[in-house]
Formats: C-alpha cells, structure tokens, sequence
C-alpha cells in the first residue's frame, strides 16, 4: 500500500472519530488519553501502530506515555518503527499535532469534529506543514 500524506491521515482520522465519538477515541478509567484502550479503541497514534501493538490493548507497554517513552518501552528507535507502513514518513511534530486534535475535548462532541476540531485540522496543513511537499 502506498504511503499516505499528511492530508490523507488528517482526513481519515477526522472520519474515523466522527464516526462515533464518544466510543472510538481512547481513554481510560481517569479520562486521561492512552495508545490502545478498552474493546478495542485507540487513540490517533494508537490507531496506526502495527496490528501486534495494537492487539496489546492497554497491555502495551508505555500505553499512557508520551510518543518518546512509547518507542522507548516497545524497542523503536523511531515512531515510524511502529507505525503501520503506510503511516511512515512523517515527522514527530506532525504526529503530535495529529495526537493533540484526538485528545482535546473542544473539538470533538457527539455529532464528531467541532468547528474548532475543524479550524485546527486546517492550521495544522497550513501553518505547520506548508512547506511540505506531501501536503496536497
């Protein structure tokens, strides 16, 4: 499979968690954000990871952490090392970012992305990526 821009994530995950808010962004028992949790869920990073990592659930090791401690309890020099092939090739800050419009409460609610969610998707291509060649 092909490598996907940043556009083509940002737009499959906006879809994704529109789908169903409520039940498919990841959280634990203290509302705060994890990798994989309960049936199934997981968060953006989360949602992208290898199929073995992601088959942990919240077994995964650093599965409440940072992107750094994340690779560094899982062996990856990398997120990319974790990451599904077609996920790879783009930059920590991009991914970051990416985590931050799953975790922030003001741009989701039960319809799916707000108009805020909106207005940070969109900074995210023109801001901090637009420079980026796979920007589209």
């Amino acid at each position: 499979m092909a490598q996907m821009t940043k556009k083509e994530i940002l737009n499959e995950t906006v879809a994704h968690y529109s789908a169903n808010p409520n039940k498919l962004r990841s959280a634990n028992e203290n509302g705060s954000c994890v990798f994989n949790g309960k049936d199934g869920t997981h968060c953006a990073i989360g949602r992208c990871m290898l199929p073995h990592l992601k088959e942990l659930g919240s077994d995964l090791a650093g599965n409440l952490s940072n992107i750094d401690h994340l690779c560094l309890y899982n062996n990856a020099e990398k997120l990319d090392d974790i990451l599904e092939e077609r996920y790879r090739g783009h930059d920590e800050k991009f991914w970051s970012a990416l985590q931050a419009l799953h975790d922030t409460p003001r741009f989701w609610d039960a319809s799916g992305i707000t108009f805020a969610g909106e207005v940070y998707t969109n900074e995210i291509l023109t801001r901090e990526y637009k420079d980026d060649a796979k920007v589209q």
